[in-house]
């Protein structure tokens, strides 16, 4: 999996730069806004570089123009979409010990201080909200909530 904001952005500009190649040069072709050779050279380039844009720079390994070739590495590819998952895991796991943390030392603060306030509010709802990244799947989130909020029996569980 590619980073996905640049990837989905690349993506979006290489589906647009294509739609513009496929209808909006040939609509000026017709209107006689420009030549065959102008549109013949731009057009080979925008649809070029439109299904690099689409299918992801990282994994050309080649282009030839004048064969109307392009070759992805599809192992570099996938070692790519590995590397992030990784990397995504990884994150998740900080996440989650982040989050832990922060609810560990709330707590202990909370019942120090004793009753309900507005920052412990806020601060459970952050703490929901990131929980959300640590844990995707929602079952996962509530298991591991029920077993932090073990840690304090004495406090009433969060809805």
């Amino acid at each position: 999996m590619h980073n996905s904001y640049s990837y989905i952005q690349m993506k979006k500009i290489g589906l647009a730069l294509l739609f513009i190649a496929t209808f909006g040069l040939p609509a000026l072709l017709l209107t006689k806004q420009i030549d065959l050779l102008q549109f013949m050279s731009v057009g080979t380039l925008w649809v070029v570089v439109s299904i690099i844009l689409i299918i992801g720079p990282e994994t050309i390994t080649e282009i030839t123009l004048w064969k109307a070739s392009i070759k992805r590495d599809v192992q570099a590819a996938q070692e790519i979409r590995i590397e992030v998952e990784k990397i995504r895991q990884e994150l998740a796991c900080i996440t989650k010990i982040i989050v832990e943390d922060a609810y560990i030392l709330a707590s202990v603060s909370m019942l120090a201080m004793g009753g309900d306030s507005a920052a412990r509010t806020r601060l459970e709802n952050n703490l929901d909200t990131l929980s959300k990244f640590a844990e995707p799947i929602k079952d996962e989130e509530d298991k591991w909530w029920t077993e932090l909020q073990g840690l304090f029996a004495n406090r009433p569980p969060q809805s």
